[in-house]
């Protein structure tokens, strides 16, 4: 004290009230305790329909998949703290890519933090990406040549500008589809995309790469209605297997709110696990469906390109209808 009883130096006052703790340093815990009761305990007693409800498969197809990635995602426990169990760690990627809940909500249903489902589930899709892609994600040969089919699937927007400004316009204009030229039928080809009306016939230097079925104009010969049939069935296909991917897995629906590097291996991810329920005959629910928009598309002019394009048309119809209709 200075001056009088009731004043004290800075000093005092700091040395009387600093804690004696007397070479002794306590840690302070980091974090607090986290209810896991719904995993170890709820979970355990999941029917058959509650799991693919949940997790979009069974227990069985689960542990599958579990068994699958666990030379990617299995830990060890440190001196700190134990592990995330992989069949847990999958789990939690499992709901996020099922829901697209927020990370704060699935942690709190399973007990660990935000920042730990947001390395289950980037793990989970590097591991699937490795390990699952190449196994469930194979090429198709319907047609020769053909390497996919062009859609989109917001129909809010017109679908030919959708393409015109997109990165596959650019690529097709480097030359993408034109490195592997072939002969069908006495036509120059590259790999191409198939695409309904409202697409061009399109190409940039000799062989086409987007085509389109035959304008309808009430005078189609037989064979030519039956080629606009076989790649219509075609795109159906691919428009319900679509749609069947995003209500399986719904954060393909949201707003991409993730890590920008986590998109790609996340979308890898979804169809890959798609793939694997299909083939383990897994139950589709339909509440889960997301219906096809019917909306008219805007067509986009075809540049002069209609006629030019007959030829590979005429080409590829003699492929898809070996039977001479007439």
């Amino acid at each position: 004290m200075s001056g009088s009883n009731t004043a004290f130096t800075f000093s005092e006052l700091f040395r009387e009230n600093k804690p004696r703790t007397r070479g002794i340093v306590r840690a302070i815990p980091s974090t607090w305790p986290r209810s896991t009761q719904w995993w170890h305990i709820v979970v355990l007693s999941f029917t058959e329909g509650q799991w693919i409800a949940h997790f979009r498969m069974s227990e069985d197809t689960f542990t599958f998949l579990c068994n699958k990635v666990r030379p990617a995602m299995e830990r060890e426990n440190t001196t700190y703290r134990e592990c995330v169990p992989v069949r847990k760690r999958v789990a939690i990627a499992l709901w996020k890519l099922a829901t697209g809940s927020a990370y704060r909500t699935i942690g709190e249903h399973f007990g660990v933090s935000m920042s730990t489902v947001y390395r289950c589930v980037r793990d989970f899709c590097a591991a699937a990406q490795l390990l699952l892609v190449p196994e469930q994600i194979l090429g198709s040969a319907t047609m020769r040549g053909c390497c996919g089919w062009v859609s989109y699937s917001d129909f809010r927007r017109c679908d030919a500008r959708v393409l015109r400004l997109s990165i596959l316009w650019e690529l097709a204009s480097w030359g993408i589809f034109d490195t592997h030229t072939r002969n069908i039928r006495g036509v120059p080809t590259g790999y191409y995309l198939l695409s309904d009306s409202a697409y061009p016939l399109q190409k940039w230097g000799q062989p086409y790469w987007l085509l389109k079925p035959f304008s309808d104009t009430g005078n189609l010969t037989a064979a030519q209605q039956l080629y606009n049939r076989t790649t219509s069935r075609a795109r159906v296909a691919v428009e319900n297997a679509f749609s069947r991917l995003k209500g399986r897995w719904r954060c393909l629906l949201k707003r991409n709110v993730i890590n920008l590097s986590l998109v790609k291996s996340t979308v890898y991810t979804c169809c890959a696990l798609h793939n694997l329920c299909e083939r383990h005959g897994e139950t589709y629910d339909t509440e889960w469906h997301v219906p096809l928009d019917a909306a008219a598309a805007v067509p986009m002019a075809t540049q002069g390109a209609e006629e030019d394009g007959r030829g590979l048309h005429e080409a590829l119809m003699g492929i898809c209808c070996p039977t001479n209709v007439s």
